[in-house]
């Protein structure tokens, strides 16, 4: 489920046509609909974003319909800030439903009712609870705000509505590792057996907006490693992003000069601004065009997406980037090297 490399396979179609030369087209467009986030995570890599900008309702329909021309396969609602924070998110969930892309949700869980969860349920292959604590004391601490009852009760509405629903939709939490969480690993692996939610996907804390000083990887490795392989053993439903780790405790190399991920992976601001990649949404001069004045489309094929891409040097770019895995295919697939030997698979 979280193998970005493996996930390639599934578009051969669109990374030949890319390998041939052509215009490649879209397969995921990550989807900001709100800056603004009812909660104050004390490790939010976006928290310069907190602007409260909502994509503007008059470009709902004409983006989506866009979005569908251009090829794009699916899209995530993320953040920025809380994706349901938009007053009109009923609305972008419909139309994408019915133009036929794959939608998921990441969401806090605290802006949920029953109305909302059930239109997730319907219109979502799958929605992600951002927990990133195990109990009602620490929650405040790390999320900002007192609302761990809240979150605990819509979890527990979105897997009986799930099952009443006979839903497809995979319905999971995050847990995102910090020095203030991770204690907690193994008492996250148990609320996922009692909630009964389909997985539990741990991630490394990382700095934003090239602030490349990680964590120590002494931390990782004897604080960290240890609880994480404790809640395998208490759960089957635990998902760990290893590569994440592995990239964090091996000093992030890179293996590539360009991104070729961002020709697969765009990324929509609140702001309607079509960007880069997740990490530089929202800085100055990573804008490919505003969806205010231009289509989808004709942003996608502008000059100015290329002057963008041509200025940027990439192995100064942001640690765990969003794009890390595919890349390292990508540029392998466009550049081998015979001393790598290819044919021995």
């Amino acid at each position: 489920m979280f193998n970005p490399q493996m996930k390639l396979l599934y578009h051969l179609d669109r990374i030949s046509n890319w390998m041939r030369g052509n215009e490649a087209k879209p397969i995921l467009v990550e989807f900001d609909p709100s800056n603004a986030c009812n909660l104050k995570c004390n490790f939010c890599t976006f928290n310069y974003m907190k602007d409260r900008q909502n994509f503007p309702e008059d470009k709902i329909d004409s983006t989506l319909e866009g979005l569908k021309e251009a090829g794009v396969r699916a899209i995530n609602w993320t953040g920025g800030g809380e994706p349901l924070c938009h007053p009109k998110i009923s609305r972008f969930f419909e139309i994408a439903h019915r133009l036929g892309i794959d939608q998921g949700i990441f969401t806090n869980g605290g802006l949920l009712n029953e109305d909302l969860t059930r239109l997730i349920l319907k219109t979502h292959v799958w929605m992600r609870f951002s927990l990133d604590s195990a109990s009602k004391e620490n929650f405040k601490k790390v999320k900002g705000i007192d609302s761990w009852d809240k979150v605990n009760e819509n979890i527990d509405m979105a897997v009986k509505l799930k099952k009443e629903m006979e839903s497809d939709c995979t319905v999971g939490a995050g847990f995102v590792i910090t020095p203030d969480n991770y204690h907690e690993i193994p008492q996250v692996a148990k609320l996922a057996e009692e909630w009964n939610i389909d997985y539990i996907q741990y991630k490394p804390m990382i700095q934003n907006l090239f602030k490349n000083a990680q964590l120590e990887r002494d931390w990782w490795d004897n604080s960290v490693i240890p609880l994480l392989q404790s809640a395998e053993k208490i759960s089957s439903k635990c998902v760990i992003n290893l590569y994440k780790l592995h990239d964090l405790r091996f000093d992030y190399r890179r293996g590539y000069e360009t991104c070729y991920g961002h020709y697969f992976v765009p990324v929509i601001g609140a702001d309607a601004n079509v960007w880069l990649c997740t990490h530089l949404r929202g800085i100055e001069g990573f804008s490919f065009g505003n969806l205010k004045e231009k289509g989808f489309k004709e942003i996608w094929n502008s000059e100015q997406r290329q002057e963008v891409i041509n200025k940027i040097d990439f192995k100064k770019c942001q640690a765990c980037c969003r794009n890390n895995e595919i890349n390292k295919v990508l540029y392998f697939m466009k550049h081998p090297k015979r001393e790598l030997h290819p044919n021995f698979i």
